[in-house]
């Protein structure tokens, strides 16, 4: 994703160099056809503006195997520019601490939101396209990051009035939500007892058949609908058929639990995520557990 991020980064300076936006479509598709082939000639270090050098100094911070290192230049880079999201989305990916992880996240997102964002952006029920597609732009993404990431943690905290204002947010400003946010918020939902704002969430994004949306919509089920036992019985095979693995895991709830960078639908892996991550909305509905593992 960084690496995707860093790429545009360098194509947008391309773009600007050869004044881009007053080509015609065409002269523009051969331009980019033109890049491609021969690659970018980078403007040197030196000529970049500050901003520009912090966002590029953090790049290589990330790139860095010594931790100490890596701090130096998020340092270096906050001296450029003090107001570099990058830079504490990298230091609260750092953190060792949830509090501080949380910290260092919110203060990238509040940078990233109140210089991308308008006033009018920030009103309530907002619509604007520019608002929905806000992870289409690249310079957005490290705001949007830690925007989801400071979320996460309050999620992890058991903060979740907060997480759930938090993701509402996430999803406002991403529709297309490529990071998962609706996971999270759908889970909230169930938590909160807000049957509509699910309802809604769900079927927005109905096409998803991920393992997360099964388990989610069959826990909103038992939840809201007990009495409608073939539906959570359909609910229930499917959430199966997705996961075989998540009913024993979340019978024997363990405080150790872990994340994975990447896992298979339907692997362990992902059954070990989804129990770190939703298994405390689980616990504390009565019964659901048990249903989950009934024969």
């Amino acid at each position: 994703m960084r690496e995707t991020d860093s790429f545009f980064k360098d194509l947008e300076r391309q773009m600007k160099m050869h004044s881009a936006e007053e080509m015609s479509v065409s002269e523009k598709k051969e331009f980019l056809e033109k890049l491609m082939k021969e690659g970018f000639n980078n403007t040197p270090f030196d000529e970049l503006s500050d901003e520009e050098q912090a966002v590029d100094t953090v790049y290589v911070a990330m790139q860095e195997d010594d931790e100490e290192k890596a701090y130096e230049f998020i340092d270096y880079a906050l001296s450029l520019d003090t107001k570099c999201e990058l830079a504490y989305e990298a230091l609260g990916d750092l953190a060792d601490n949830q509090h501080v992880a949380g910290a260092c996240f919110k203060m990238g997102a509040d940078i990233g939101l109140r210089k991308y964002l308008s006033k009018e952006d920030h009103a309530e029920n907002n619509e604007s396209v520019e608002v929905g597609m806000f992870y289409s732009m690249f310079e957005t993404r490290p705001t949007i990051r830690c925007l989801y990431k400071y979320g996460d943690t309050l999620l992890g905290a058991g903060n979740y009035d907060d997480a759930l204002e938090v993701f509402k947010e996430v999803l406002r400003l991403n529709t297309s939500d490529n990071m998962g946010a609706r996971y999270a918020l759908l889970h909230l939902l169930i938590g909160n007892e807000e049957k509509e704002e699910f309802l809604r969430c769900y079927k927005k994004y109905k096409d998803d058949s991920s393992t997360q949306m099964k388990y989610a919509h069959l826990l909103f089920l038992y939840v809201f609908e007990r009495e409608n036992t073939k539906a959570i019985e359909k609910a229930k095979k499917e959430a199966l058929e997705s996961s075989k693995y998540i009913p024993k895991l979340l019978a024997k709830r363990q405080e150790d639990g872990s994340l994975h960078g990447a896992y298979a639908m339907g692997s362990k892996e992902e059954a070990d995520m989804y129990d770190f991550m939703f298994g405390q909305f689980w616990e504390e509905v009565d019964g659901a557990i048990e249903m989950l593992n009934a024969k």
